[in-house]
């Protein structure tokens, strides 16, 4: 049972040519959980990096853009929750026991051509349950 974890969040723009950066900072920092978003991997994609497992959710066109992934340390008790793969909103969880609860943690990639409502989100968020940690890139052009 967890009782503290270190979270980071990286926006990737491709994580397989990043591979040995991310190993670098998962070590010296030493990370428990990291959201990368635009991974840009798709279904086929091999992607392993030592002590950690790692779940990523493709763009729905299942093509080498967008995307998000969690990577967790092994020894860390989590499940994978449910992945969000829509045009216009990618997203990864896993769910980790706490002392007090669940806790979700997810990453998500939101490409910048699609506009998305405050309505999408709340309706995504609220599939996140009570406690949760969302990090990623909105594309977010407002300040709210």
């Amino acid at each position: 049972m967890a009782t503290s974890l270190r979270v980071a969040t990286w926006n990737a723009n491709g994580l397989s040519q990043n591979k040995l950066e991310l190993e670098n900072f998962l070590c010296q920092e030493k990370i428990d959980v990291m959201l990368v978003s635009e991974t840009h991997f798709t279904s086929e994609t091999v992607f392993k990096i030592p002590g950690y497992r790692i779940y990523s959710t493709p763009h729905p066109s299942n093509k080498a853009r967008g995307g998000a992934a969690v990577l967790i340390r092994q020894t860390i008790k989590h499940f994978e929750a449910d992945k969000f793969s829509e045009d216009y909103l990618q997203a990864s969880t896993v769910t980790v026991s706490l002392p007090w609860n669940q806790l979700n943690l997810t990453t998500v990639y939101c490409p910048p051509r699609h506009r998305i409502t405050s309505r999408n989100f709340a309706d995504f968020l609220r599939l996140l349950g009570t406690y949760y940690i969302v990090g990623g890139d909105f594309n977010a052009k407002h300040t709210y």
